[in-house]
């Protein structure tokens, strides 16, 4: 399996980093449900375990990008319609660039607080902000629109996945998952 992209199927690379983000941005939203229902000792945990995967998905999401930015995807098949090939590109531009605002609010979020992120407890990560209620809740704000709007673009691109496979029956699922290189 090659490493890097070709013209008709993801390299390993992408395809881990994608796998692997996923999986973050899956567990980020489980545990951020877990903070808003749980209270004691454990919530303070899911608070350092929370911003720390958020810190990681933030530097996994710049190498994604970086990568991307070299490695472009494979092309769509020819049959896909103009508006399916614009909303496709639509959805993962939005998609990389909430995955990236998402935990640069949070880390600020947390830094206006006056509670800076560990990162899984090797370093803290300060901002250069000022402690601040009314930051703090305006990033609070910002973090919770891009969960909100990150998880309406994953049901799309899932949708969109599905559909390719289910109703086009064309390869573009198996190029991400199952395809040869």
């Amino acid at each position: 399996m090659r490493l890097s992209n070709t013209a008709s199927h993801y390299g390993l690379i992408t395809r881990l980093l994608h796998t692997l983000i996923a999986l973050l941005i899956i567990a980020q939203i489980i545990i951020a449900l877990m903070m808003e229902y749980m209270s004691g000792k454990i919530v303070g945990t899911l608070y350092f375990v929370h911003k720390s995967l958020g810190l990681t998905l933030l530097f996994l999401a710049i190498i994604f990008i970086v990568w991307r930015f070299f490695n472009p995807r494979p092309k769509l098949p020819t049959a896909t319609p103009l508006w399916q090939r614009i909303a496709a590109n639509t959805v993962q531009f939005c998609l990389y660039l909430l995955i990236l605002i998402m935990p640069l609010s949070g880390w600020l979020m947390s830094n206006a607080a006056g509670y800076p992120p560990s990162f899984w407890g090797w370093f803290t990560l300060g901002a250069p902000i000022a402690q601040s209620k009314a930051l703090a809740s305006l990033f609070d704000s910002i973090h919770v629109i891009c969960a909100w709007l990150i998880s309406i673009l994953i049901i799309i691109h899932v949708l969109g996945a599905l559909k390719h496979y289910w109703i086009d029956k064309d390869k573009v699922l198996q190029s991400m998952f199952c395809g040869k290189n």
